[in-house]
């Protein structure tokens, strides 16, 4: 992934999954956690596990995923209408 992309990819995380962001109350509960799971900064976690460890709104297990793991959670993002 070239940098534009990556930044471009990163920016829309951002927007749809940070705990801070507005736009992200918008996303349901089970986008977001379907989304959440699919990053792999803390590995590959279910979403049960990352809920139990009380990690389903931590930002470094996004942040800190793998190029893969982000292009794929954009991905899918935008397969349930995010923009």
């Amino acid at each position: 992934m070239n940098t534009k992309t990556q930044t471009d990819t990163a920016t829309f995380l951002h927007k749809w999954l940070h705990f801070n962001s507005p736009v992200a109350a918008r996303l349901s509960a089970e986008y977001h956690m379907t989304a959440f799971a699919m990053c792999d900064g803390y590995g590959k976690r279910s979403q049960a596990n990352l809920m139990a460890a009380g990690l389903s709104w931590d930002w470094s297990h996004v942040r800190d995923s793998s190029e893969a793991a982000l292009k794929e959670t954009e991905q899918y993002l935008r397969s349930v209408g995010c923009k």
